[in-house]
């Protein structure tokens, strides 16, 4: 299939990277803030990296 232009090449990267956030986040959410907070970190340094 080829790719169209109106879809980025890098779009399944930060797809794929949204959908970890995201299951991570799902998975830890009753967890406590305390040890929610490092990784929250580590996901804003990630972001803004793909950013």
């Amino acid at each position: 299939m080829p790719k169209s232009a109106a879809r980025p090449q890098y779009l399944n990267i930060f797809i794929g990277a949204f959908a970890l956030n995201l299951l991570v986040i799902f998975s830890l959410w009753g967890v406590g803030e305390e040890k929610f907070v490092y990784l929250h970190l580590v996901f804003d340094t990630s972001n803004a990296i793909l950013g």
